[in-house]
């Protein structure tokens, strides 16, 4: 999956616009290892869509958050440095 070149123009150019307004930016149907990297290259703040996960109900999105916050503390543990 790529990005023509209009495409690229587009997308850097409302990051920008955002960044110069003090917004922060999300992009939304990220599902590509590269649209990621591109976006991230560009200042892209945050970013959601099929990489990160599939749509959740509520309860599942809690869970899913309560066991990133758990194995987050588990490797601070392992690596205080960090």
């Amino acid at each position: 999956m790529t990005f023509d070149q209009n495409a690229k123009t587009v997308i850097t150019t409302i990051i920008s616009m955002a960044r110069s307004l003090g917004n922060v930016t999300t992009a939304e149907g990220v599902e590509y290892e590269e649209q990621k990297e591109f976006l991230s290259a560009q200042g892209c703040e945050q970013m959601q869509g099929y990489l990160y996960s599939k749509p959740l109900k509520q309860d599942q999105l809690e869970d899913l958050l309560k066991k990133e916050k758990n194995d987050k503390r588990l490797q601070e543990k392992r690596n205080p440095f960090s």
